[in-house]
């Protein structure tokens, strides 16, 4: 059955509600002002599910600290600030997520959000090298721990950076294969205290398994 022209016209024009969802708004610093440049990230928040990884958006904040991300599905999101070069990474050590859940609807199809930047991580550098040689070593393995932990490790672009949660007692081994565990680290762990935003480097020695 050919359908009249003026409904075909509708159905191929109309606009789609479910595609003009926006979420915007401020990002707000530990000194509870707005942060500029700093990363926003929004997930789609699927019931039953983790947020996909395939389906992300990340903008950096204006001078103002705002953000916006537009043409959304209806459905429920996920937004935070999520800044690796930054340091930016909730680690939740307080047990207590800074993400932010928002529903959009056909009939709330906008929402304004503030989200808060977590406290800045602290920097762990690692300069790993052979014991005997001097050579560096690559393939680093680093175990990262501390007190009521979600997750173990958290590792920045470079792969001798890592993020660790600020003013916290953390403990990490460091290895690496063909190497034996670094001296210091053997049994508890080395034990680290980053103020936020600082930088603490690591001249590490592993000694070769074959020596």
């Amino acid at each position: 059955m050919k359908l009249p022209l003026a409904l075909v016209l509708l159905v191929f024009t109309a606009p789609t509600l479910g595609q003009q969802g926006v979420i915007y708004g401020v990002a707000i610093g530990q000194d509870d002002q707005p942060a500029k440049g700093v990363g926003v990230t929004l997930h789609r928040d699927v019931p039953g599910l983790q947020a996909l990884p395939s389906w992300s958006r990340q903008v950096k904040t204006t001078p103002a600290g705002e953000y916006r991300f537009e043409h959304l599905e209806v459905g429920r999101y996920i937004v935070f600030v999520y800044d690796e070069d930054a340091g930016y990474i909730d680690f939740q050590t307080s047990g207590a997520s800074r993400a932010v859940k928002v529903d959009l609807t056909d009939g709330q199809p906008e929402a304004r959000v503030r989200v808060y930047l977590p406290p800045r991580a602290g920097f762990l550098d690692i300069d790993l090298t052979n014991q005997q040689s001097g050579a560096p070593v690559s393939g680093i393995q680093l175990d990262l721990t501390w007190a009521g932990s979600l997750e173990k490790i958290r590792s920045a672009k470079n792969p001798h950076l890592f993020l660790v949660p600020p003013d916290t007692d953390v403990l990490l081994h460091v290895s690496s294969p063909g190497f034996r565990e670094w001296q210091e680290s053997v049994g508890t762990g080395k034990s680290v205290c980053l103020p936020s935003g600082t930088r603490l480097k690591l001249d590490v020695r592993l000694e070769p398994l074959d020596y």
